[in-house]
C-alpha cells in the first residue's frame, strides 16, 4: 500500500478554500489503496475509511485568542476581583495579539510548527513514509515540510500553495519590514528541495518565474476544485422575494465591504416602492463588515448576518430560489477558487471584480448565467436588477461539468497529487 503524509493547518471544520479543497480529495481518495497519515490543526469530526488517519493539534492559548470575543464567565463576583482578572485578561491579549501580529514568523500558525513536525517525524519512522504534501496556506505547513525534509534528505516532498508568500504584500503574511527578506529566503529553499511546487493559475507561475527562475519545471499549475453538488430546478422561482447569498470573509484592502453595502444601498432604493423583498445572507466571521453595515441603518432589514458555518451546512442552507454572490479581491494574486465552488451549485451568480482581477471574468466564460460587476466602472444599478429578477436560464446537465470543467474535477486533480506517490 502506498503511504503519504499530509501537513495542512487548514481542514473540517474551517471553510477556506485549502480545507474544502482537500475534504473533497480525501472523499474521493478514501477508497484508493492508499494510506494517508493527515496531520492538522482542529480536531476533524467526520467519518473516513480506515486508511486515513488525523492527528489533530489543537492548542488551548490560541483558541481561547481566537475566540476572545465570546461572552467570558465571571470568575468572581466581587468588583475588585473581577476588576483584576478583567485586566489581567486583556493584558494577556494585548500582549498574545502583539505576537500575533508584528513578530510571528512565518504567519498564524508558527506555534504549529512544533508539534507538526515532531508527529511527522515519528510517523515516518513507524510507519516507513517516504512522501510528504504540505498545504499552504498558512506557510508554516511548508515550513515544517522544510524541516523534514532537512532531516530526511531521501524525502519526497511536493508542496501545495495557494496564496504566494514572498510577494503577497496584501493581506500581508506577517511584518514585512522585519521579515520581507527572510520570506523570500524561505520560499526559495521550499522551491529547491521540493520535488512539485503546485500553484493555482498562470498568472500565478509567472509571477513565481519572475523571481525563481531556476525552478520552471517544479512550479505545476493545478487548477481550482469544481465539485457539482446537486440539480437545481427553478420552474417556479418568486417574481417578488429574492434572496442572495454571500459566504466569505472581507478585508480592509484588499475586500473592503463598503462599496458593495454602497450597490445594495442602491438598489434597494430602486426596487423599495414595488412591493419587492430583498434578503442578503452573508456568512463571514470579519468584523469590518457588521461596522461598515452599522453606517446604514435602513439596510438591517436586508442583511441578515450570520457566522461562519461549516461548508457541508453550508451547502444545504443554499435553495434553488437563491443567487450567489462572488467578492473578488484587488490584486490578481489570489485566484477566485470559491467562485468554482458557485459554478458547481449551477446558480446565477453575481460576480462583483475589479480591474486587475482579469481571472474570475475569465473562469465565467463558458458560464451561461452571470453578471460581472466592474467595482472600478460605473454601476448600473439597472442592468444588476434586471439580472437579479431574470428567470434562471437553464439547468446543467452532468456532461456540461465535465466538458467545460474536466481539469477542476476531483478525479484530475486527486490524480496529479497522488499518481507519483
Amino acid at each position: 500500500m502506498k503511504k503519504v503524509i499530509i501537513i495542512s493547518f487548514n481542514f473540517e471544520p474551517y471553510n477556506n478554500p485549502r480545507a474544502i479543497r482537500w475534504r473533497s480529495i480525501l472523499n474521493f481518495i478514501q477508497k484508493k489503496n492508499i494510506l494517508i497519515e493527515f496531520v492538522t490543526y482542529k480536531k476533524n469530526k467526520t467519518k473516513y475509511s480506515k486508511n486515513i488517519k488525523f492527528h489533530s493539534h489543537e492548542n488551548i492559548l490560541v483558541d481561547k485568542f481566537i475566540d476572545k470575543n465570546k461572552p467570558k464567565k465571571e470568575l468572581n463576583p466581587n468588583f475588585f476581583f473581577k476588576t483584576i482578572n478583567d485586566f489581567l485578561i486583556k493584558l494577556f491579549f494585548f500582549h498574545y495579539k502583539f505576537i500575533f501580529k508584528h513578530l510571528a514568523w512565518p504567519d498564524y500558525a508558527f506555534f504549529s510548527i512544533y508539534p507538526f513536525y515532531k508527529t511527522s517525524v515519528n510517523l515516518i519512522k513507524e510507519k516507513k513514509i517516504n512522501h510528504i504534501i504540505t498545504v499552504s496556506h498558512p506557510f508554516s505547513s511548508h515550513i515544517v515540510g522544510l524541516l523534514l525534509k532537512i532531516k530526511f534528505p531521501n524525502l519526497i516532498w511536493d508542496t501545495d500553495s495557494s496564496d504566494p508568500f514572498s510577494f503577497l504584500n496584501n493581506p500581508k503574511p506577517n511584518n514585512l519590514i522585519l521579515y520581507k527578506y527572510l520570506n523570500f529566503l524561505a520560499e526559495k529553499l521550499v522551491l529547491k528541495k521540493c520535488r512539485t511546487f503546485y500553484v493555482n493559475n498562470y498568472q500565478i507561475k509567472k509571477k513565481y518565474l519572475k523571481f525563481f527562475r531556476n525552478y520552471k519545471k517544479k512550479i505545476v499549475v493545478v487548477n481550482p476544485l469544481l465539485t457539482i453538488h446537486k440539480k437545481y430546478n427553478f420552474n417556479n422561482l418568486s417574481s417578488t422575494k429574492f434572496k442572495l447569498v454571500y459566504a466569505g470573509s472581507f478585508y480592509e484592502g484588499i475586500r473592503n465591504p463598503n462599496i458593495f453595502i454602497d450597490i445594495v444601498d442602491r438598489l434597494v432604493k430602486k426596487i423599495q416602492l414595488k412591493k419587492i423583498s430583498i434578503r442578503i445572507y452573508i456568512f463571514t466571521n470579519s468584523l469590518i463588515f457588521s461596522k461598515e453595515l452599522a453606517k446604514y441603518d435602513h439596510l438591517k432589514s436586508v442583511f441578515f448576518l450570520k457566522k461562519s458555518i461549516q461548508y457541508p451546512k453550508l451547502i444545504k442552507f443554499i435553495k434553488d430560489d437563491m443567487i450567489l454572490l462572488n467578492l473578488g479581491n484587488k490584486n490578481n494574486m489570489q485566484l477566485p477558487s470559491k467562485l468554482y465552488e458557485l459554478i458547481g451549485m449551477g446558480a446565477k451568480i453575481v460576480n462583483f471584480h475589479y480591474d486587475v482581477d482579469k481571472e474570475s471574468v475569465k473562469i465565467l466564460k463558458s458560464y451561461p448565467d452571470y453578471i460581472n460587476i466592474n467595482l472600478d466602472k460605473h454601476i448600473n444599478i439597472n442592468n444588476l436588477w434586471n439580472f437579479i429578477k431574470q428567470p434562471k436560464k437553464i439547468n446543467f446537465p452532468q456532461h456540461y461539468y465535465k466538458k467545460e470543467f474536466k481539469k477542476n474535477s476531483v478525479e484530475y486533480i486527486s490524480n496529479l497529487y497522488f499518481s507519483k506517490i
